[in-house]
């Protein structure tokens, strides 16, 4: 009994199931984020399905690849940022990961251009500044759409040396990324701009392929359940990445310009208010959960 509940205990943390019936699903890897453990508490709450990875062994895959994945059937599951295109592609489930804050977008820049925006007062003032996006991004059709010019670059670990190299200005990333991303990149002249935040909605989706309606629906069900007994937004204020970002984001003192986002999708749950992060919530405490 004793091995039983260790195994059982160690195979949750893991994200993984006892059960040996399981249908088993593969994703490209974990990278062991907020979304990884949403999806983790998701499929041991349904204990229908197992997850494997088929890329854990990389340190980065290209999205191109992971779709091209997807509609081929040698991968299940993938999250990135919606478009029309990918939900014409796939099967959306439409429950927003990071309940928005991938919309709240702060640069990294060079280290003496910390307060590269001081001055900026409106959107018509961004299109002097570049910035840099994956070419098969969602946030580059926003940026452009809004007249912010965009540098396009298909591999993001080239990102970091091209903003260094002043190929553009800045590289737009949601609150809870730059942080971590300066400290990988340690060894580059970079920083995380203090003065702007560029805001737009956009929901960050877990899709499967086109076909498997089984299989969104029931994820979709186990995320609706856990934001039904409150353990999605629990996640979300406990996970360290997240944190970290409320706190040094100080969302609260920065100018923000809203932009809008033609790519928006006409079914994104808008009117759900508990699906999406305000910045009022971030003085919440674990206790008012």
């Amino acid at each position: 009994m004793k091995l039983y509940l260790t195994c059982s205990l160690l195979f949750a943390v893991l994200g993984l199931s006892l059960n040996s019936s399981a249908e088993s699903i593969k994703m490209g890897k974990n990278e062991y984020r907020l979304p990884d453990k949403l999806l983790a508490e998701a499929l041991r709450r349904g204990g229908r399905y197992d997850l494997s990875f088929s890329f854990q062994d990389l340190e980065y895959v290209e999205l191109s690849t992971i779709l091209a994945q997807v509609e081929n059937r040698d991968i299940d599951i993938f999250k990135t940022l919606t478009t029309q295109e990918y939900e014409q592609r796939f099967r959306p489930i439409r429950i927003p990961l990071y309940r928005g804050l991938l919309g709240m977008r702060i640069g990294i820049v060079k280290r003496e251009n910390e307060n590269l925006f001081k001055n900026v007062g409106s959107l018509g003032d961004m299109k002097h500044f570049s910035a840099g996006s994956g070419r098969f991004w969602a946030d580059t059709d926003i940026l452009e759409s809004n007249g912010i010019p965009v540098t396009k670059e298909l591999k993001y670990t080239n990102m970091f040396r091209m903003l260094e190299a002043e190929r553009f200005d800045f590289f737009p990333r949601g609150v809870h990324e730059p942080w971590s991303e300066v400290v990988r990149e340690a060894s580059l002249n970079l920083t995380v701009e203090k003065s702007l935040m560029l805001y737009y909605k956009v929901p960050f989706y877990y899709f499967v392929h086109k076909n498997n309606k089984v299989l969104a629906d029931h994820i979709t069900e186990q995320f609706e359940s856990m934001i039904a007994d409150g353990t999605f937004v629990r996640f979300f204020y406990e996970n360290e990445e997240i944190k970290a970002a409320l706190e040094k984001s100080n969302i609260a003192s920065r100018k923000v310009l809203r932009l809008d986002n033609p790519t928006l999708p006409e079914k994104t749950p808008v009117d759900r208010a508990e699906l999406w992060f305000s910045p009022e919530e971030q003085y919440l405490t674990q206790n008012d959960l």
